[in-house]
């Protein structure tokens, strides 16, 4: 039977379809940095339940439960954009949520109130973010800017419009159907992302004219 994996490396003899998750987490970084921030936090995401999970700096080891390529690739991503920029990310403290998780945005607040910007694996976790800086009136971006990942609808919708690096869900949706239905010889497809920059990034209340 034909099928097709998604977000995962298969092998040359399985059909598989990826974003470039990579590229996208470096032009995340990229974008931050140009606007001149130097204190990040990340949120990656937890594939298994349970509550946040903070690794701070400093740590011998950090050993993060992510469970798919998809988000080690991200993390590299995020480390080339801070190296880029001459900045370790072993320097930024690294928190593992499960996206939509309501305590992720009091667990970034409260662990590293210096950050000016949060780097986040999924709109999802960005958005807990925007909720809690609601709550605690923490002005975005005037305080910190927050960026997602995967480019949903409602990324359009939050207040303000957030920031995030957009892929095409339904065009992938589509590809799957067709490589499923031709039944032609395995592809291993890695699909561009692209940066779509919003109202919950600027500049850091220093820099801001």
């Amino acid at each position: 039977m034909p099928f097709v994996i998604l977000e995962s490396d298969a092998g040359p003899d399985i059909n598989s379809i990826k974003i470039d998750g990579r590229r996208g987490a470096v032009a995340a970084v990229r974008h931050l940095t140009g606007l001149g921030h130097r204190h990040f936090a990340i949120l990656s995401i937890r594939r298994t339940s349970g509550p946040p999970i903070v690794h701070m700096p400093g740590q011998a080891k950090r050993p993060l439960l992510a469970g798919f390529s998809l988000d080690d690739e991200r993390l590299d991503g995020f480390k080339q954009g801070l190296a880029e920029a001459n900045l370790s990310i072993d320097d930024v403290p690294i928190i593992e949520t499960t996206p939509g998780d309501p305590s992720a945005g009091a667990v970034v607040f409260d662990n590293v109130p210096e950050a000016t910007a949060i780097l986040t694996m999924s709109d999802w976790q960005a958005i807990t973010i925007l909720d809690e800086a609601v709550c605690r009136g923490i002005e975005v971006p005037g305080h910190v800017s927050v960026i997602g990942f995967d480019g949903t609808a409602e990324s359009a919708r939050t207040t303000p419009p957030l920031t995030t690096v957009a892929q095409d869900v339904i065009g992938k949706g589509r590809l799957a159907a067709r490589m499923v239905l031709d039944n032609q010889p395995p592809r291993q497809v890695v699909l561009p992302v692209e940066l779509v920059v919003r109202a919950s990034t600027a500049a850091p209340r220093a820099k801001i004219r």
